[in-house]
């Protein structure tokens, strides 16, 4: 993994400093990596990253499911799926399936 100079901090600086250097993240949106003992040990990041980040993995998960669903056969057509969902919105609001 690459860190940017700019944005990599030993902890000291970043305890002495911590609230300006969270200002900054989150107006960045840049991480900053956090070093002891001159390694990487942290990467601090904005709320708003974290969840993105978070969400991306979600769909790449999704379509690794999907990939493994096709590679396996476990396919349904579209018409399947539009009963399926025409069934639904018909027992959720008592009405008939048009489907």
């Amino acid at each position: 993994m690459h860190h940017s100079a700019k944005n990599t901090i030993p902890l000291v600086e970043f305890k002495t400093h911590a609230s300006a250097i969270l200002n900054e993240i989150n107006d960045s949106g840049a991480p900053y990596v956090i070093t002891q003992n001159g390694k990487a040990s942290a990467v601090v990041v904005s709320a708003a990253s974290w969840d993105l980040v978070n969400k991306r993995i979600e769909v790449l998960e999704d379509l690794a499911r999907a990939a493994a669903d096709i590679a396996a056969g476990k396919t349904v057509t579209s018409d399947e799926i539009r009963g399926h969902f025409a069934d639904r919105y018909a027992s959720a609001t008592g009405q008939r399936s048009a489907v």
